[in-house]
């Protein structure tokens, strides 16, 4: 059968990947609660009959990340730290308890047993470390301590005395260490919601059935993806993501700078853009299980309406339209305005949320997606909609400083700092970007009074170059390795 590395290696120097398992014709019901509408739209009329979807089900003991956060909903680098090392330390301690169950003799069994003791101190010292994420991420969302701090705030605005607002404070910290306690013993006690485990601790890893779906098109090339995600992000346990080998993700990353190089990109927006694709994911990267509920692309767009996703979408439908019929609108994607669009066969139009809700329950459809990432056409679109987007269009906004207006283009002129700007509206929004760029502003206004100056421009940069950075830390690392010398980005 062909699969979608055949197509890759006429374009890249990449072998083929691992053979598929072997799959079962089971299917998994699909359901969409969300209100359906009966339009005629712009959709073409879907061709998803035309796909066939097998589905391999197997057992997998494994955490359940959307029950262990289930009232942590913002992602942060300290939830992925503190998740990603219990996971990992949880995992350890079944190898090691396996090799001490198959050790012999004495001298084995006691190096494997002191293994296992040790496996197990790191995986209770992870355990603390999340349940004490959990714990104060509660506290802050705690509408008693925002009350507290909003008077504080309205305290400090109004010019209360420095008794009254060390009163404020002791109150909020009495209360804090009130309802810290209250969580402490809340935490380490949640259970699993899962049928058959409400006993068990929402900590341990329970027996669990996981699929895998292979969706064959007309053409004969097929996708896989797989649900049940065990990462820190992950909150529709039935929402899929798209399965890559090692050597996939070699030729993803390899699609990528060959489709950049192709398209003419300057040396430093094809260097941005390709750390940043190193984040996300490939041109045909597609993840439905976290709260973005469709997330798709090199850049990783998401959303349902007035997106980052539509307007990548609507840019592609412009610009690559017949691949866009092709590989999208025939079966039954669609963009429209600002809403992503699911025609379904029996003429039932979803818009905007209920298209992306739609995308999430059924895996045929966000393989469609996954496999329209793979035309040579799309990924030039994606390149270019990247570019547009996520580079240009925020390069061109202006700010404030003091009383002076500040375009981004002149104030971020190294490519560390275009960079940071981009990873900022990639990740976490555009808006995010803004806000940071605002604050650090703001602040460094304060000590510098505006001056139409190189030097003052250069100190402004240095400033919203620490607000970006101190986002996410680890990103800002990796992106480290472009060029920090002013005037280095050149578009």
């Amino acid at each position: 059968m062909p699969d979608k590395q055949q197509r890759a290696q006429e374009r890249l120097p990449a072998s083929s990947g691992s053979p598929a398992e072997e799959p079962s014709e089971e299917r998994r019901p699909i359901s969409v609660d969300a209100a359906t509408s009966k339009s005629d739209g712009d959709a073409e009329s879907t061709g998803l009959a035309d796909l066939t979807e097998t589905v391999t089900t197997e057992q997998a003991r494994i955490l359940h990340p959307d029950e262990i956060f289930r009232d942590v909903s913002k992602n942060t680098g300290e939830k992925r730290d503190a998740f990603s090392r219990y996971n990992k330390t949880v995992r350890a301690v079944e190898r090691a308890e396996d090799k001490w169950k198959g050790a012999r003799g004495d001298r084995e069994k006691a190096g494997a047993q002191h293994r296992l003791v040790a496996a197990r101190a790191e995986m209770q010292a992870a355990l603390m470390r999340l349940q004490s994420f959990i714990v104060e991420a509660r506290l802050a969302a705690d509408a008693g301590v925002e009350d507290r701090l909003a008077t504080i705030r309205d305290a400090r605005s109004q010019h209360a005395s420095a008794d009254r607002l060390t009163e404020l404070r002791r109150n909020l910290a009495a209360y804090e260490t009130e309802v810290r306690a209250k969580l402490w013993e809340q935490v380490p006690t949640m259970t699993h919601q899962e049928v058959e485990h409400q006993s068990e601790s929402v900590f341990e890893p329970i027996d669990t059935e996981t699929h895998t779906f292979e969706v064959t098109f007309p053409d004969g090339e097929s996708e896989r993806l797989r649900d049940r995600r065990v990462t820190y992000a992950t909150v529709a346990p039935e929402g899929v993501e798209g399965v890559q080998s090692g050597r996939d993700r070699r030729v993803a990353r390899d699609e990528v700078e060959a489709t950049m190089e192709a398209a003419g990109l300057s040396d430093a927006k094809r260097k941005i853009l390709q750390t940043i694709s190193g984040f996300e994911g490939g041109l045909d990267a597609v993840n439905t299980y976290d709260k973005k509920v469709v997330t798709w692309g090199f850049v990783q767009w998401a959303g349902g309406v007035h997106s980052d996703l539509t307007a990548a979408l609507g840019f592609i439908k412009r610009t690559h339209a017949g691949a866009f019929r092709d590989q999208v609108q025939q079966y039954g994607i669609d963009v429209l305005g600002d809403n992503l669009v699911v025609k379904r066969a029996e003429g039932d139009v979803l818009k905007g949320d209920a298209a992306a809700a739609a995308i999430q329950a059924d895996p045929k459809l966000a393989a469609v997606l996954m496999h329209a990432g793979q035309d040579p056409e799309i990924q030039k679109g994606e390149v270019a909609a990247a570019v547009a987007l996520e580079i240009d269009k925020v390069m061109a906004l202006t700010m404030k400083a003091g009383k002076h207006q500040v375009t981004f283009g002149r104030l971020f002129t190294s490519e560390y700092a275009v960079g940071l700007l981009a990873n900022t509206a990639v990740h976490s929004g555009a808006g995010a970007a803004q806000k940071a760029v605002r604050r650090a502003l703001a602040s460094h206004v304060k000590d510098h009074p505006y001056e139409a100056s190189e030097a003052w421009l250069a100190g402004a940069e240095a400033a919203c170059i620490a607000a970006l950075a101190a986002l996410d830390q680890q990103r800002a690392v990796k992106l480290g390795k472009l060029d920090h010398s002013r005037g280095s980005y050149q578009p």
